[in-house]
């Protein structure tokens, strides 16, 4: 996973690198919402998948003709179930007993998009920043103290669709994984968690032909301003 972080990392330098001035008309905003499989592991111990939601808004800034930067904000409901007889934080649980925590998370992601004639899919990853906002067990689970932030990495994929001009629909899927011990205690707990998610995008841009058009001024001004044997007197 750091592997991964600095792979991305890298990208997104390289792809600032070349960014042009028309970039900055392209910034779709957009809402989604969907369910969180949340899992998580403690120590050597994999818990069961709890079933919880997630919802919250996004902004992208591109960088390129297929690199853009993506800040999701979410009210993120993560957690796992414990299966009877199962030894976790000390303790073996009688029934099923389940973990409830929520947070405020914020993702910087990185995405790798197509455009297919209105198909847009795409891949992204980035590093998610967690702020505990409340947790609750159930009244047979052992006591956990969750930590006020939880640091991890989240992957995925999926797909645009355009409805209109400046209106499109997303689906897509994504994998979350903890990298800091999400309790506070000697036990180490990880967050996992898997995502269907789905959305609305909001291009505040030009259409398309504005967008071309906007390219080949760019690119003719640049062209034109390098050229020091041309006299406009």
């Amino acid at each position: 996973m750091k592997v991964l972080l600095s792979f991305l990392l890298v990208l997104l330098i390289s792809a600032c690198g070349h960014r042009h001035d028309y970039r900055s008309l392209y910034h779709p905003v957009g809402f989604q919402g969907g369910i969180n499989f949340a899992s998580a592991r403690v120590n050597d111990t994999q818990l069961d998948k709890q079933q919880r939601y997630m919802f919250g808004q996004n902004m992208e800034f591109e960088l390129n003709d297929y690199f853009a930067v993506r800040q999701e904000t979410w009210f993120a409901q993560k957690g796992a179930s414990v299966a009877n007889g199962v030894n976790v934080l000390g303790s073996t649980v009688s029934g099923t007993q389940t973990f409830s925590p929520d947070y405020i998370e914020v993702d910087a992601l990185l995405k790798l998009r197509f455009d297919y004639w209105g198909l847009k899919p795409y891949v992204l990853g980035g590093p998610y920043l967690a702020i505990k906002e409340k947790s609750r067990t159930s009244s047979g689970a052992p006591a956990a103290d969750f930590a006020a932030l939880d640091f991890g990495a989240s992957i995925g994929a999926g797909f645009e669709i355009d409805l209109a001009n400046s209106v499109a629909i997303s689906i897509g899927g994504r994998y979350s994984l903890g990298l800091t011990n999400a309790i506070r205690a000697t036990d180490r707990w990880t967050t996992q968690g898997i995502q269907i998610l789905l959305g609305f995008e909001f291009n505040l841009r030009p259409d398309r032909r504005s967008m071309k058009a906007a390219r080949r001024y760019v690119r003719h001004y640049q062209e034109f301003k390098d050229l020091d044997e041309y006299d406009l007197k």
